[in-house]
């Protein structure tokens, strides 16, 4: 039978981050619906254009590259009257709408005369005494001072927040194909800018939070202008992936403190972020250019992670930083010529080699290790159906359970900061089952009522079972403490691998176990290569193999795949397929609370 993939969300072992729960452990109500999205500094996905208060939109604006819209006339770059389109056409220039009427942010004209009403029906009016007012005070030129007034007010109350992709002046590219190029903040906007702002973002990070779209009426945002938000205080700026260029003096004297790069970057122009408040940064983990002068001045940058080596620094970037200003680069890129370890030198500064990407880091032996088991007993997790057993972690040779206890407790655990946890099984066979019962997934679930059969003839000696899993945390990268020599785990970034919990054979009871085949030698192959031998002991109850601490390292966000391939077997009395029943992937660096 083909390879079979499963996806496995795990939510019975995180029900504190799908819905709230107040935990009797230690009281604290937890965050309920957190969104199952990833952060912007690894995912490679755009992190706004598609804002939250999309819900508000009334009518899709007209597209631009469309006909010019009735009460719009197009105006040149230069600002000419009735220039021509020239959408479609490569490295034409750029062209802006303009409209003749005053638009209010849901394209509704505004200055329109009200009309009036009866001032009896006014809702909320009252009179000087505290009682609605009556027909008698709306005769005449005092009677209708009341109203009059109700009218201005409603005029001039505020405008209901525009969206995000609203807020912004921009310009038309069509080289090498449609794009846009934000220029700075429309006017009729300045004034409640900021407040707009943290409205959308739905109060994201601190006051004066920038945060650029992904793209405006359905077209991308690749580039921010030269000098577009110069000299505009601001406390961060949030860039979303689609941008590649940030253009010559686009932040410069703005007194940046925080800023999350685009993962599509490619340039960063001079004096892009001169004199500003930065203290760290980290750029994506791809080959791109920074030009002169990009980060000058910001003397109190003391830290940034260039991931790839290759990438381009031009003169005096970092000039006027803090004294101890310290480089950190990508390991295991060898074979790589290393511009920012030659730059550091140049110009005096500390470089030091880091885990820098969300590539699993695995210290191979020059012979593959020889692990032996811990033999471990069953326990009673959370599929006991017993209430007083239940979650009890009382151990028994005939209860439902193995593997770790903090991954099946569905109160405060460790993994009540996790956003995404991920799991895969995919094997080169299975025995073919119409209820799944020998699928490959069934290894993931910490249970005892379904197996993987690999399903060629014979005992499966080659067949293989590949496990993959994937964590993410919400977390400041503590890119400093990613040394590939630490020895500890970085809580919520690094995360070290420390046992494999296996459960040999058919373990639904006895009889399943003993007839069925069982594996009696493992080859462990970590990321495609080969790392160690896992043999098993012929015994039904769990089996725990330790890992030499710091050997496999995952960042946060990162995917590790382990493929485990059966080298011998312990025969079966009645079947020759091989069967396994649990496989489990521990790692120490969860941290909640």
């Amino acid at each position: 039978m083909g390879a079979q993939k499963t996806f496995i969300s795990l939510a019975r072992m995180l029900l504190c981050i799908s819905g709230c729960i107040l935990c009797a452990g230690c009281g604290k109500q937890e965050m309920g619906a957190i969104p199952a999205v990833q952060p912007w500094f690894l995912t490679g996905e755009e992190t706004a254009g598609t804002d939250e208060n999309m819900e508000h939109r009334g009518q899709e604006a007209a597209e631009l590259t469309g006909p010019v819209p009735e009460g719009l006339k197009l105006e040149s770059e230069a600002g000419k009257p009735g220039a021509e389109t020239a959408a479609g056409a490569e490295g034409a220039g750029t062209e802006t709408w303009k409209s003749e009427t005053a638009v209010g942010p849901e394209g509704v004209e505004t200055g329109a005369e009200k009309t009036e009403t009866d001032a009896g029906n006014v809702p909320g009016e009252e009179n000087g005494s505290g009682g609605n007012v009556g027909p008698e005070e709306t005769s005449g030129p005092e009677g209708n001072a009341g109203l009059e007034e109700y009218a201005v007010a409603e005029e001039t109350a505020k405008p209901e927040t525009p969206l995000l992709e609203q807020l912004f002046t921009y310009e038309m590219s069509w080289y090498p194909s449609t794009h846009l190029r934000i220029t700075g903040i429309k006017e009729e906007y300045e004034e409640n800018f900021w407040q707009y702002m943290e409205e959308i973002r739905d109060n994201y990070g601190s006051e004066w939070y920038l945060v650029i779209p992904g793209d405006i009426n359905g077209i991308p945002v690749w580039e921010i202008a030269e000098g577009a938000f110069a000299d505009r205080q601001m406390y961060g700026v949030l860039f979303p992936d689609s941008v590649e260029e940030i253009g010559e003096e686009a932040f410069r004297n703005t007194g940046i403190k925080e800023v999350v790069l685009p993962a599509n970057l490619e340039r960063v122009g001079a004096r892009a972020f001169e004199n500003c408040g930065l203290e760290r940064i980290a750029f994506p983990d791809r080959e791109f250019v920074m030009e002169e002068k990009a980060f000058a001045g910001s003397k109190n940058l003391i830290s940034v992670l260039i991931p790839d080596v290759e990438t381009k620094i031009g003169e005096n970037v970092f000039d006027g930083c803090a004294s101890d200003f310290c480089i950190y680069y990508g390991t295991g890129q060898e074979e790589k010529y290393n511009r920012v370890l030659s730059y550091a030198a140049e110009y005096g500064y500390a470089a030091v080699e880091v885990i820098a990407s969300d590539r699993p880091f695995v210290r191979y032996h020059e012979e593959p290790l020889v692990l032996k088991p811990e033999v471990r007993n069953f326990f009673y997790g959370d599929d006991e159906e017993d209430y007083e057993l239940w979650c009890s972690w009382e151990e028994d040779e005939n209860a439902p359970n193995f593997g770790y206890p903090d991954w099946q407790w569905s109160g405060c655990s460790s993994w009540c900061g996790c956003v995404e946890f991920d799991l895969e099984a995919e094997a080169s066979s299975e025995l073919s089952s119409a209820s799944g019962r020998y699928a490959a997934e069934n290894v993931l679930w910490q249970s005892r009522e379904a197996a993987w059969a690999e399903g060629v003839e014979g005992p499966g000696i080659g067949e293989s079972i590949i496990c993959s899993q994937r964590c993410l945390y919400w977390s400041d990268r503590q890119w400093e403490l990613f040394s590939p020599d630490n020895q500890e785990p970085v809580d919520n970034n690094l995360y070290h691998y420390s046992e494999i919990c296996i459960v040999n054979g058919y373990a639904k009871n006895q009889k399943t176990w003993e007839e069925n085949g069982r594996v009696k030698r493992f080859a462990m192959y970590v990321e495609g290569r080969l790392y160690a031998y896992l043999e098993l002991e012929d015994t039904i109850f769990p089996q725990y193999f330790m890992l030499p601490a710091a050997d496999i390292i995952v960042p946060n966000g990162g995917t590790l795949e382990v493929r485990f391939e059966i080298e011998e077997v312990y025969p079966g009395s009645l079947y020759e397929d091989t069967c396994l029943t649990g496989l489990v992937m521990e790692f120490d660096g969860r941290y909640s609370h």
